[in-house]
């Protein structure tokens, strides 16, 4: 059985990781938690069944005052000759991840342009004229760093920026929006991180893990479950220091 229960993620995006309506949502959350465990106990099974709580991302604050404006960029865009200025239509999403696909009409190497745009971008991120510039920098997708394994679909749009923590792009000066909290950039973000709690018999019982990718999940599920898993990202290496082999078992009260 999987539980996706929604609500700290609601109220962290509406008003931020720090907001005291997010603390009342981990208590409700801790309840709705209780409320499985208690039952489970009622009817003695808890020491036999695996559960496992897990967090899929962590959550930061945004606010208007730590923003990037893509109009800002304007006058260092020069391909080869004309000056551009990057419109609305070429960007899919601003922030936390910057993603464009430009559109060049009928051109013989728009992998070239894309390259110029770019270098270009980047020069006037890294000139000291652009506010919050030195938080954006901007990759072709296929130069993105390879722990992202964010290069090699065609449906990714072949420029993007990783954005810095708890920073927003926009296109311009007239969106006004007051602080609120997202979610989705760099993973090497401590604020991107979460939880996993693992209890039933086959876990290790007391063993602390550091972190790790939550696409290790899909074995340690399959290990418990008697299952072949599927070719995947994950490593037996992780499910073996977080199980008990087959066959044995912890003991819980």
């Amino acid at each position: 059985m999987a539980l996706y229960l929604e609500e700290t993620d609601i109220k962290g995006h509406e008003y931020g990781p720090d907001d005291p309506r997010v603390t009342e949502a981990v208590a409700k959350i801790d309840k709705m938690i209780g409320r499985v465990i208690k039952g489970l106990k009622k009817r003695k099974v808890f020491s036999d069944v695996h559960v496992m709580l897990l967090g899929d991302h962590g959550m930061v604050t945004n606010c208007d005052k730590k923003v990037i404006y893509i109009d800002d960029l304007a006058d260092w865009i020069k391909i080869p000759a004309d000056w551009i200025k990057i419109p609305a239509d070429w960007i899919q999403d601003y922030s936390p991840v910057l993603v464009m696909n430009p559109r060049w009409g009928k051109v013989k190497n728009p992998g070239e342009k894309n390259a110029e745009v770019v270098a270009k971008m980047n020069e006037a991120l890294r000139s000291g004229k652009v506010e919050n510039g030195e938080f954006l920098q901007v990759y072709l997708k296929e130069k993105l760093p390879e722990r992202l394994h964010y290069s090699d679909s065609s449906r990714i749009p072949p420029i993007i920026g990783m954005v810095g923590e708890g920073l927003m792009v926009r296109q311009n000066r007239t969106n006004v929006q007051e602080c609120y909290g997202d979610h989705g950039y760099d993973n090497m973000f401590f604020s991107m991180r979460s939880i996993f709690i693992g209890h039933g018999p086959r876990f290790r019982r007391g063993k602390k893990v550091p972190s790790f990718e939550n696409v290790q999940i899909y074995n340690v599920v399959a290990e418990i479950l008697g299952l072949r898993p599927a070719p995947n990202n994950g490593s037996s290496l992780f499910t073996r220091s977080l199980l008990m082999p087959t066959g044995e078992t912890t003991q819980v009260k």
